[in-house]
């Protein structure tokens, strides 16, 4: 079993935060209603989680994502006025292009009782790292909201009523179809259906095959994404989560948006020059990983021509692309190891990356299998990638905690 823990200390944050990952040979923890109730701080009673940790019953702990935009305090005012107003509010931040202080300054005297705390990372962990933080929520429920979103006052609401009619599915702003991949296959994209993007359509609450913008899950479920080897860090968190759902039997919908206080997305701040679509380098990575996620068992529900062949032909197709961009630019492909060797293993063998860090995962039944002679290779991406990612971020906060402390003493050392 591979274990990695790390903490993030109050003085940095606010309050202490300890993350915990388990490798893919970890035994399931049990369904929650397996594990009954359990003491709230304060004497109430929670609902035991397979996280470890007691969960306040329907609350909600909001995510906010901060990179290049300067919409953080218009998204803090959304969820303000939320009509399931979030427990308490986490703002990301990758690297440090702006300064988000002041609009979480700002909104804290604007809205008083306003619980947010700012989390740091001077390590770009791209669309992936937000997705870390649930693992130390005590909240039922998580939601995670794009930097380009600007939700109805009904959303979250919305989301919660969807999650738990469909039996605790993942609940997204809009979602996807995938529907073809002869059509585009051949210029490097995937066509694909896109429902309830921007409350442009009064969509019904619709089963998709992944979604994105806003995610409302049950905070258990953020589990399952670190349970899996990513076969790549650079883009499609949304596929990738909805498809290690989907192996626990786990759908993904869009959640219906009649009204305007009920739609994801409001107003659109996502047509800038920041927008991840402008990123021409992602494009042929985005489309591969679509292509992978297919043969290694990703079940689409409007696919035509999705047979294992023309899978197998694109991802094929898709990989030589994919190479073009790599060589131009060294380190694109952010793969678990995140080393040149992964990329010349399989660049010298001619095996599409997903062919190895695809086929070494348990089941649905916690089984542990693979189909080939790359297990070893396959087990190396998934323990030492996540080895690598707490043992980088423990550095991090270590390294902070110790240079506030030195200047502390320096401070009482010298008084004047």
């Amino acid at each position: 079993s591979v274990f990695v823990g790390f903490c993030v200390y109050g003085m940095h944050i606010g309050y202490s935060s300890c993350f915990a990952f388990r490798g893919s040979r970890s035994k399931d923890f049990g369904a929650r209603a397996d594990l009954g109730l359990c003491t709230l701080p304060g004497g109430s009673k929670g609902e035991s989680s397979t996280l470890g940790t007691c969960m306040m019953p329907d609350e909600v702990t909001l995510v906010l994502c901060v990179y290049k935009r300067k919409h953080l305090f218009a998204q803090l005012e959304s969820a303000w006025q939320q009509t399931v107003r979030p427990k308490q509010i986490l703002v990301w931040q990758n690297e440090h292009h702006v300064d988000p202080k002041p609009a979480i300054e700002k909104a804290r005297l604007k809205f008083p009782g306003m619980y947010i705390r700012l989390v740091q990372s001077e390590v770009n962990l791209m669309y992936h790292g937000r997705f870390l933080l649930p693992l130390s929520f005590t909240t039922e429920f998580s939601c995670i909201w794009d930097d380009d979103i600007l939700p109805g006052r009904r959303w979250l609401e919305t989301s919660r009523n969807s999650c738990r009619v469909t039996g605790g599915a993942l609940i997204g702003g809009n979602g996807r179809f995938i529907r073809s991949l002869k059509k585009q296959g051949q210029r490097g994209k995937i066509l694909e259906e896109e429902k309830g993007d921007y409350c442009k359509e009064r969509v019904p609450l619709t089963k998709v095959d992944y979604v994105g913008h806003s995610w409302f899950f049950p905070t258990d479920h953020v589990r399952y994404m670190w349970d899996f080897p990513w076969l790549t860090w650079r883009t499609g968190e949304d596929m990738q989560f909805s498809f290690v759902l989907q192996r626990h039997n786990i759908s993904s919908y869009v959640a219906a948006q009649p009204t305007t206080d009920e739609c994801a997305h409001v107003r659109d701040m996502g047509k800038d020059k920041f927008a991840s679509w402008h990123i021409a380098r992602s494009t042929p990575i985005r489309a591969w990983l679509t292509a992978a996620l297919l043969r290694i068992g990703f079940k689409t529900l409007r696919c035509k021509d999705c047979s294992t062949a023309a899978v197998v032909s694109t991802e094929r197709f898709l990989w030589s692309k994919m190479i073009e961009f790599y060589k131009k630019e060294p380190g694109v492909i952010v793969s678990q190891l995140g080393h040149e060797e992964y990329f010349e293993q399989w660049s010298q063998t001619g095996a599409p990356m997903g062919q190895s860090a695809g086929r070494h995962f348990n089941d649905s039944a916690g089984r542990h299998f693979n189909d080939g002679p790359d297990v070893q290779h396959s087990q190396l991406v998934h323990g030492v990638g996540l080895w690598k990612l707490g043992l980088l971020l423990l550095l991090m906060v270590h390294a902070v905690v110790t240079v506030l402390l030195m200047m502390k003493r320096l401070i009482g050392s010298n008084p004047n």
